[in-house]
């Protein structure tokens, strides 16, 4: 069956064929939006995921509303779209939304929308589109996770920079591709994942995975790298602040085994750790370098469990740099 345009016409849940219509304003259809269709959820309409969906573009119109119910709504579609999601309503936070974009890559680029009239936000967010690059055409504010699985996902759209902000983790490559399968772009944008998060890394970078950080500030809960040559990191030329650490093994930055620190790159930028409490930072069986580094917490109580060089400045504000107990080396060209 050829793609379609649904318009809700009522409150009702996704799959109830009298929430939907093939003409705005007219009788209920004899279905409901499904792979590759159009979903234009109206002006005062309220729809209701009970189950998991798919369709090929969601469209919230003003005061239009999708209560997610926990359920994954998957945007996959090859009829040539421009948006694959248009956020001008409002997604209910009393449930979560999740959503996966997969199946575009055919149309080339794709874009989220995310307006600022629109009120509540997406949940998790996962991109599994191989060989696709997808804009961020306005700030982007998650309240769960992010996964890029496969394509890229760039924060920039049509020369203007977008925030990212990520309130759980954010997790690049699917830990056994080939390198550059998938790609966070960061752009000049201002990037926040996972801010203040202790229980676990917040930005986890994988096999087949690349974080590309560009110019902008970043703050970061922690960093952690995976142990392989396919698993790519440069962080960004500006600020990238570190205010958490990983619960069970205390680390705020973790490059695990030798292959890790392969392709990991400081971006002449400046690491500033303000985590309250003690934490490691480490690379595998190598030297960890950085650019710059400032530790500025009065209870800040950094452990080198790897060498560490500074290309640039070392300063310490406040709280304390230990070399441990394993006397790891720390040079200073700065």
């Amino acid at each position: 069956m050829s793609a379609q345009v649904w318009y809700s016409i009522t409150d009702g849940n996704w799959n109830a064929t009298s929430t939907w219509s093939l003409s705005s304003g007219g009788s209920a259809g004899s279905d409901y939006p499904k792979t590759g269709d159009r979903a234009i959820i109206e002006d005062g309409d309220t729809v209701t995921l009970t189950q998991a969906e798919t369709c090929g573009q969601l469209q919230l119109q003003n005061n239009g509303e999708i209560v997610g119910g926990g359920n994954v709504l998957t945007l996959d579609s090859a009829s040539g779209i421009d948006m694959v999601f248009t956020h001008a309503g409002d997604i209910s936070t009393a449930s979560a939304l999740n959503v996966k974009i997969t199946g575009i890559n055919s149309n080339g680029d794709r874009s989220y929308l995310k307006e600022s009239t629109s009120s509540g936000a997406i949940t998790n967010l996962e991109l599994d589109d191989s060989g696709a690059t997808h804009n961020q055409s306005g700030d982007l504010n998650l309240l769960g996770n992010f996964t890029i699985t496969a394509g890229t996902w760039d924060t920039s759209f049509g020369g203007s920079n977008h925030a990212l902000t990520v309130t759980g983790a954010t997790t690049i490559g699917d830990g056994s591709s080939s390198a550059d399968t998938a790609t966070l772009t960061c752009n000049a944008s201002t990037i926040s994942l996972g801010s203040g998060v202790t229980g676990a890394h917040s930005l986890v970078v994988q096999a087949g995975g690349t974080f590309t950080g560009g110019t902008g500030t970043h703050t970061l809960g922690s960093l952690n790298i995976k142990n392989s040559t396919a698993a790519k990191c440069t962080l960004t030329s500006g600020n990238t602040t570190i205010n958490g650490e990983h619960g069970s093994s205390s680390k705020a930055i973790n490059i695990e085994g030798s292959n890790g620190t392969t392709n990991f790159a400081h971006g002449s930028g400046t690491v500033i750790i303000t985590h309250d409490g003690a934490s490691d930072i480490k690379a595998d069986g190598v030297t960890l370098a950085l650019n710059n580094l400032t530790i500025n917490h009065a209870s800040a109580n950094i452990n080198l469990k790897s060498n560490l060089s500074v290309a640039g400045n070392l300063v310490i504000s406040a709280g304390e740099l230990d070399t441990d107990s394993s006397n790891f080396a720390l040079t200073v060209t700065g």
